[in-house]
């Protein structure tokens, strides 16, 4: 893991206490998480639920809120991107949950190096 999804794990697990899974180095077909620059942030409990997803809703502004001071470039959650600079676009369908990052946020940085 490069140093800024080090510290967006510290983040969240410091902020959010509840979030108990936060994956990092995986096969990755964009490269992001074999770099070790992006992680995912597992939500607890039903992907369907109103609290699920605002705890997902809370994380996802918490970390754009601080993109720049983390190192955020982008956050994907509930088959949206959302970019550090504001912006954001509805993503093509997928065939799972998974896939369409209900279950989960995915958080894409900057990196930059290794500790």
């Amino acid at each position: 893991m490069q140093r800024d999804p080090i510290a967006v794990n510290h983040a969240v697990a410091e902020h959010f206490p509840q979030i108990q899974d936060i994956a990092g180095f995986r096969p990755d077909p964009f490269g992001e998480h074999e770099q070790g620059r992006a992680l995912d942030v597992l939500i607890p409990g039903d992907p369907t639920i109103p609290q699920s997803i605002a705890l997902g809703d809370d994380i996802r502004d918490f970390l754009l809120q601080r993109a720049n001071e983390l190192g955020v470039q982008h956050v994907i959650w509930r088959q949206h991107l959302y970019r550090a600079d504001g912006t954001a676009e509805p993503m093509q369908p997928r065939d799972s949950d998974v896939a369409n990052h209900f279950t989960h946020l995915h958080v894409t940085t900057a990196g930059p190096g290794y500790p």
